[in-house]
Formats: C-alpha cells, sequence, structure tokens
C-alpha cells in the first residue's frame, strides 16, 4: 500500500501502473471467489442431482455477500490511499457498484428464501391444524396400524364407538379389537387384516360388544399404504357405527317376511272359501233356477257379486304384495312401443266409451322394466275410463312435460273426468283408498301398486285436481341415457 501511495493519482487507471494492478488483485480475489463457488455449486447439484437445503444454500450466500463486501472495503482502502479524482473515484465506483448488485441481489435471494420457508411452515401448520379438526370431528373411527399390525393411532371417536378410553386401546395387548369382536365375526375380521397385509383394500360388517354391554354392528375399510420401496408401511382403517341401520334392515326384512306369511294366508286360506261360496251359488242356481222366488234370486244375486268383490280384492292384495317384495329390472325401454301397446289394448274400450285418447309420439327411451311400465301406464289410463264424467265425452291427453332436467322425463295424464276431492288427494296413493267409493267398483290398490312401482324404478307421482273438471297426473322416469 505504501507503493501505491507514492505513485501520481493520475496515473492510476493505467493498465501497466503497478497501483492500479494491486487494486484491481484486491477486487478480482473476491470475484473469482464468487465466480469459482458458484460454478461449483452449479455444476455439483446438476452433475450428481444433489438437493441442497435452504439452510445451506443461505450459508453459502452469506459467505458470497461477505467476499463481496470485503471486495468493497479494500476498494475504499485503495481510493483513500490514492487519493482519487472524482473521475478516478468514478472508474473505480463503477466496479464498486458490480459488488454492490451483487450484494443486493444476495439479499434479496435471501430474503425470498426466508419468505418461503415461512411460508411452508405456515402451509405445515394449516395442514396439521386441518387434520385435527378432520379426525377430531370425523363420526368414524380412524385406526392406524403399523406393519407389524399394532395399533399406532386412533382418532377421538373411537372412544364413543367402543366406549373405551383411548389409553386403554393403545395398553391392550394384541390388537384391541380382537379382545370385543363377537366370536361369530372373528374369522372375517383377522381375514381383513391378512388382506390388507397382502396389500389389498377389504371392507365387510361385524358385530362388536361395547363397553356397556350391548352388542353393536360396526362397517369397516381397511387400506395398506405403502412406502417408497413398495413395502406395507402401515394401514388404515376407517370404522363407521351402522347398528341403527343393520336394525332397521332386519324390520324391514321381518316386516316382508310377514307379508308374505299373510300373502299366502291370503292366496291359499281364502280363495278356498270364496270359490266354494261362488260354486255353491251356481249350483243353487242351476238346480232351482226356474222355480226360485224372486226375492230369494236377487239375494242370490248379491251373494255372487260380494263373492266376485272379494276376490277381486283377494287378488289386488296379491298383486300388491308382489310388487312389494319382488325385484325390478333396470334396464333402456322403448316408451313409444309401451304407449302403443296401451293404444292398442285400450282402443275399444274408448271407442264403447265415445271418448278420445291422444298420446304424443315424441317419447325418449326410459330406464325401467318394460312389463312394470306397461303396467303403470295401463292403470292410469283405466282409471281415467273408470272414473269419466257422464257429463262430457272423455278425452284423455298423454303428453310430455317440459323440463330442463335431461335425466328425468315426466309424462303428463290429462283427463277430463270427475276430479279429485282436496280431502282424498293425498290419501289416494295408499292401499284400499278410494276417491269414489260409490257405485264405480274398484279395490282402492290400483294407484298404491302405480306408486310402490314407481319407487322401485326410482321414479315419482303426483297429481293436481279440481272437483268436476278433471285431473293431471304427473309421472317421473328416468331417461336411458
Amino acid at each position: 500500500m505504501s507503493y501505491i501511495a507514492k505513485q501520481p493519482a493520475n496515473e492510476l487507471s493505467a493498465a501497466k501502473d503497478p497501483s492500479a494492478r494491486d487494486v484491481f488483485k484486491l477486487i478480482t480475489n473476491p470475484v473469482v471467489i464468487l465466480i469459482v463457488t458458484a460454478a461449483f455449486i452449479f455444476f455439483y447439484t446438476t452433475t450428481y442431482n444433489v438437493h441442497i437445503s435452504a439452510l445451506s444454500l443461505t450459508t453459502v450466500l452469506y459467505v458470497l455477500l461477505g467476499a463481496a463486501l470485503y471486495a468493497s472495503l479494500q476498494m475504499l482502502s485503495a481510493m483513500r490511499a490514492e487519493k482519487a479524482t472524482p473521475e478516478q473515484a468514478l472508474k473505480m465506483l463503477s466496479s464498486y457498484n458490480t459488488f454492490t448488485g451483487l450484494a443486493s441481489c444476495i439479499e434479496r435471494h435471501i430474503k425470498e428464501l426466508n419468505e418461503q420457508i415461512s411460508e411452508l411452515q405456515k402451509n405445515q401448520e394449516l395442514l396439521i391444524d386441518r387434520y385435527q379438526i378432520l379426525t377430531d370431528n370425523l363420526a368414524a373411527a380412524v385406526i392406524i396400524r403399523n406393519a407389524a399390525g399394532k395399533i399406532t393411532y386412533c382418532s377421538p371417536y373411537t372412544e364413543v364407538l367402543t366406549g373405551y378410553a383411548i389409553d386403554e386401546i393403545y395398553a391392550a395387548t394384541g390388537d384391541f379389537f380382537l379382545n370385543i369382536i363377537d366370536e361369530r365375526d372373528r374369522d372375517i375380521y383377522q381375514r381383513a387384516l391378512k388382506i390388507a397385509e397382502a396389500g389389498e383394500l377389504y371392507e365387510y360388517q361385524f358385530r362388536y360388544y361395547h363397553k356397556s354391554g350391548l352388542e353393536m354392528w360396526a362397517e369397516s375399510r381397511t387400506v395398506p399404504v405403502f412406502n417408497d420401496d413398495g413395502q406395507l408401511a402401515f394401514s388404515l382403517s376407517i370404522i363407521v357405527n351402522v347398528t341403527g341401520r343393520i336394525r332397521y334392515q332386519k324390520q324391514v326384512e321381518e316386516k316382508n317376511r310377514d307379508l308374505r306369511d299373510f300373502t299366502y294366508m291370503v292366496t291359499h286360506d281364502l280363495k278356498a272359501p270364496i270359490f266354494t261360496i261362488k260354486g255353491m251359488a251356481h249350483l243353487i242356481e242351476e238346480d232351482f233356477g226356474p222355480e226360485m222366488p224372486a226375492d230369494f234370486r236377487e239375494a242370490l244375486e248379491h251373494i255372487c257379486k260380494a263373492a266376485s268383490r272379494l276376490e277381486q280384492l283377494v287378488q289386488s292384495v296379491i298383486e300388491y304384495s308382489r310388487i312389494t317384495t319382488g325385484e325390478s329390472a333396470f334396464e333402456p325401454v322403448n316408451l313409444h312401443s309401451v304407449l302403443a301397446d296401451v293404444e292398442n289394448d285400450f282402443k275399444e274400450q274408448f271407442k264403447s266409451a265415445g271418448g278420445t285418447l291422444i298420446i304424443d309420439k315424441d317419447m325418449p327411451d326410459i330406464m325401467g322394466e318394460r312389463i312394470r311400465v306397461y303396467q303403470i301406464i295401463s292403470n292410469l289410463v283405466g282409471n281415467a275410463l273408470k272414473y269419466r264424467s257422464p257429463e262430457r265425452k272423455l278425452q284423455l291427453k298423454i303428453t310430455k312435460a317440459p323440463s330442463d332436467n335431461k335425466r328425468e322425463l315426466t309424462i303428463c295424464f290429462t283427463d277430463n273426468g270427475l276430479g279429485i276431492p282436496k280431502d282424498k288427494i293425498e290419501v289416494i296413493f295408499r292401499p284400499f283408498q278410494r276417491a269414489h267409493a260409490g257405485d264405480i267398483e274398484g279395490s282402492g290398490i290400483g294407484l298404491a301398486c302405480v306408486k310402490k312401482l314407481l319407487d322401485k324404478l326410482s321414479g315419482n307421482i303426483r297429481v293436481k285436481s279440481q272437483e268436476g273438471v278433471g285431473s293431471t297426473f304427473y309421472v317421473t322416469f328416468k331417461i336411458a341415457q
């Protein structure tokens, strides 16, 4: 530095001046360090695919920043020693600005890295909070078992499901659930765990005993989770309390059995006496017909009519029971073809009644079972004939209702018949309920069968009616996609 001070100030910028070379050496050494270090980091990470953590990269950048500051301090010392003119100082500062920009860039990157690390930490905390909220409020037991089959985690709902505290579950010898599962279902439970260990998910239901002693039902889904090497890391089980659903299913099954037993009784125990009554009445009429007094003949006719109505009622009960307990197919049905069959079958009846049947021909295919769809439509058409008004000619229109729903079709059955009293609209879809129970024959089971059939086909029916004016039934089917 003493040599530099002896040189004239106006010769500082000369490339061959020893003092200038010394200053440039002070500047160049940190630059070379910066360039070589950055090049080495880039070469090493890209060649060997090495991941450098944010902390390590931050340390390196701080070192580089220190080198840049060191170079700046050396440059300032040189400027003081040389007593440089403004022009000479400007040249030196232009080089200094290079280092200042580099330092600023390094500082900016460090700040960005710190912000990214802070954001990652916040995201991690948010995920942990969400996970905690989910497991704490999920109405299902979440069970995690390690590769050895030991329970390592239970969600809080497990206490509600079993009645046992979490500490008791962790402290149990072996698998805790094997101690509370009904003996009849232990095999299926152990099979599910083995299947999960083999890498397949498994769903099953099992009976278990709550700590209070109640027998409960649960449904479980066990899923294996593997590590990067393809080895089983742990298994995840979601267990839901389905006691209410199972009990309801059993009640439904019991009611269906009772209905089948009732149907059997009606079929065999009631139909036989009806046949006997009708047969005996027929024999009496054949043997004593010509000699029978008028009042006796009238009484016999009443007996025959009553027997016929009872036979019709029994047949209706059997049909309703068959619809209730039977299964229905779910397949595409050509609705245009079904409507054509209905129109052809009722042609003579409309002709004799002086009525008109108008059917919209533009109907899409629907989902259901052809024979069931025919039953629904023919029943509604038959009701329009049965409950027509004597004051005017019957007109029945079967049209497609406008709708924005592309998955459903609503068909309107609009007639100008007797209409339905307001107090009967809510009950006409129940069995043995009739809107007009006077001289019009019927069992009151037709619309109940229609409702039950539509329920099985995922459809719906509703009605709008004005007594003395007519009715419109709206029947909804699923459109075949």
